[in-house]
């Protein structure tokens, strides 16, 4: 089989919001997606499996659905939104948990968290 025929799409992450990993990690989970980061023209995953490539349709897309407010962070916002849409739901078991260091820890300045 190929890749393509292996999972419906993928769910878009965003780089700016790295919660949004875990979310994507979630989603992917409970649906046949790939999580992906929406990094356009840098030639990484999405370049090779969105824009070109077998071109996987994009099933959700969380990139700037959370912007930080002034009563929230963008963190909050998307954990929430994880809450109300997959675990109050049912689509996924809040029993069943895995840890992982979110996006955060891949960019600059993760080091500085001392």
């Amino acid at each position: 089989a190929e890749l393509k025929d292996a999972y419906k799409g993928v769910v878009l992450y965003d780089p700016a919001v790295p919660a949004t990993s875990n979310l994507a990690s979630t989603v992917a989970g409970c649906a046949a997606l790939l999580p992906v980061v929406y990094r356009p023209g840098q030639g990484g995953v999405y370049d090779r499996l969105v824009a070109g490539g077998p071109k996987l349709p994009v099933v959700v897309n969380l990139v700037g659905v959370f912007p930080r407010t002034n009563t929230t962070t963008a963190k909050i916002d998307a954990y929430q939104w994880a809450i109300d849409n997959y675990v109050s739901t049912g689509k996924t078991n809040p029993a069943l948990l895995a840890y992982y260091v979110d996006y955060f820890a891949t960019t600059a300045g993760a080091g500085d968290l001392n």
